[in-house]
Formats: C-alpha cells, structure tokens, sequence
C-alpha cells in the first residue's frame, strides 16, 4: 500500500510500504521535499532516494518513525506516475537532472543573498 512515513529526524518518505514485525519494507521509496518557488510560494516535490542504487526498496526501522499513514488518491497517482518515469529514465539522465536543479538552486540563493545584502562588497 503507498504510504508516507515521518521520520525522528524530519525526513518524509512516500512508496509502497510492508509492514513487517520491527520494520517497513518501502518499495520505490522517494522523500518528499519542502521546496520554494522562484515567487516564494512553498511546495512540495519527490526525490527518488535509490537514485544511485541497484535495489528497488529500503528498511526503515519502526523505531525511528514518528507516523505513517495512507496518502490521498491524488499523490497516489502522482506518485506512480513518478515511478513510472524514473524506471524509463538512464542514471545518466537522473544525475543530469540533479546536476541542472542544484545549479538552479544556487542561482536562487545567489539572488536571495544580493537582495539581503546588496552590498556586499563592504563586508569583511
């Protein structure tokens, strides 16, 4: 069953999850990620966590969960669309991607800091 699982350490994991006697068992696990748009308006987007891994699952131990529970049909959807995408993908092309998003990111925060501090050349 797709699921979502909050983690101690504030991580949230979306895949299809067994539930096992000390632990899940999640299946194309990915996290979901806090994000901010080029406006400022907050979201949400998935990140594969097995990007760079030949299994297809990961364990995650029930003692370090917070909660779980069933996401709404629109994720669901939203998620195996996802799976469905990065099974077609190459690792070249996910590193790629990767690659292109952290340099969008820097430029953001590159942005935000000239707006916070727009002199810059007077600091030490």
């Amino acid at each position: 069953m797709i699921r979502a699982i909050s983690l101690m350490n504030g991580e949230q994991i979306i895949g299809n999850v067994e539930d096992h006697y000390e632990s899940f068992k999640v299946f194309n696990p990915f996290y979901i990620v806090e994000t901010i748009n080029e406006d400022g308006l907050a979201g949400s987007k998935l990140t594969n966590v097995l990007t760079f891994s030949s299994s297809d699952y990961i364990i995650v131990s029930k003692s370090h969960v917070v909660f779980e529970f069933p996401i709404s049909k629109a994720m669901c959807n939203y998620y195996e669309k996802l799976v469905s995408l990065y099974d077609k993908k190459s690792s070249d092309d996910i590193v790629n991607e990767a690659l292109h998003e952290m340099t969008q990111a820097e430029t953001r925060y590159e942005k935000l800091m000239a707006m916070l501090m727009p002199d810059r050349s007077k600091l030490n």
